[in-house]
């Protein structure tokens, strides 16, 4: 099972989101008005999407009826074989997340 994690945070060159909008890439600001928080916020963000998707998936607890092919998918799945991977911003998003 491959799961790819859509990120809200303004790093990704668009993503559709809930409401049916979307959010395009959100650029850093100049360098003489960098917010050295910019950056880490947005990799905090990211981190809470992949827990978000990790629950999602191993939430064997929620018997959605409306879902039933991903009940099926958690039935499946070897708990002891999760591996997480990015390039990028996202290993920086993987290491985050490991360490968390």
């Amino acid at each position: 099972v491959v799961v790819g994690v859509w990120h809200t945070d303004g790093s990704a060159s668009h993503v559709p989101m809930a409401d049916g909008t979307k959010r395009y890439y959100e650029s850093p600001p100049p360098i003489r008005q960098y917010d050295a928080h910019f950056r880490p916020k947005q990799v905090q963000k990211r981190a809470e999407e992949l827990f978000q998707a990790r629950k999602i998936m191993l939430d064997t607890a929620d018997k959605s009826e409306t879902m039933p092919l991903l009940n099926q998918i958690r039935g499946v799945i070897d708990r002891n074989r999760i591996a997480v991977a990015g390039y990028s911003y996202g290993a920086a998003t993987v290491a985050l997340t490991l360490v968390q």
